[in-house]
């Protein structure tokens, strides 16, 4: 297993609200991949524009359109400490995903955020992340 640079990984807020001061700060920090696991119906423009070196990669996290989903909405909308573990185990795929595209950046710092809801970030922010998944990550999962 492979170990992770200090600081190479980092959580942010919604990135809506940067200015071109804060997109230059996160150049200057190393951010050249922003991860954005928001849904599509979510995702507003930015007030400034990134820096033209930087990717941004939409890995949205939630199984919207599923009876998973809608029994989750309304249990607290969502912010259930409850629900992650419960999607992990039901809808590995997104986090996975996310994982990857983590794995797969371009050189530099990667940065993921999950608008205003903090558990969408945490299985990726967690350090026990692996224990959350059902099964190892390897070759073949989707």
């Amino acid at each position: 297993m492979g170990s992770i640079r200090s600081g190479a990984v980092v959580r942010m807020e919604a990135p809506t609200r940067l200015t071109d001061a804060g997109w230059a700060a996160a150049w200057s920090y190393g951010v050249r991949t922003v991860i954005d696991l928001r849904n599509s119906d979510e995702i507003v423009p930015c007030i400034a524009p990134r820096s033209s070196g930087m990717k941004t990669l939409e890995v949205p996290q939630d199984p919207i359109g599923t009876p998973f989903h809608q029994h989750w909405s309304t249990v607290d909308n969502l912010a259930s400490p409850l629900y992650y573990p419960a999607m992990l185990a039901k809808y590995p795929g997104p986090v996975i995903a996310a994982v990857r595209a983590i794995a797969q950046a371009e050189p530099g710092c990667v940065a993921f955020h999950g608008l205003s809801r903090p558990d969408r970030a945490r299985p990726l922010a967690s350090p026990k992340m692996p224990v959350y998944l059902p099964r190892p990550l390897g070759v073949g999962d989707s």
